[in-house]
């Protein structure tokens, strides 16, 4: 299912660990799917990335991304503060919110 900011969320198993080469210890929620405009679009955000953290919490699993997602989420003035893990490389991203029209 679509989370909020354009981004499809999945569990790590270990087929996505094997073939994304991850870490053993490498916890978090995997992007399946980035919308095409979206906010996690606009950051460069791809399928196979990995949201460790969210504003700086730790992300054991999808449902924990759309949990601070949505929390985050309350203040649309503030970027989303994203540790992001690509192919092994961990990166910070700030992810800005786009305002709903209305």
């Amino acid at each position: 299912d679509a989370s909020a900011l354009g981004m499809t969320l999945s569990s790590i198993n270990p087929a996505i660990r094997s073939r994304l080469h991850l870490g053993r210890h490498t916890t978090g929620a995997v992007i399946t799917h980035v919308d095409s405009g979206s906010a996690a679009d606009s950051v460069g955000l791809e399928g196979g990335d990995v949201i460790e953290r969210v504003d700086g919490q730790p992300v054991k699993g999808p449902d924990d991304a759309k949990v601070l997602l949505a929390t985050a989420e309350k203040t649309p003035s503030k970027p989303i503060l994203l540790l992001v893990d690509r192919h092994g490389a961990e990166s910070f991203l700030a992810m800005p919110q786009t305002p709903d029209a209305g």
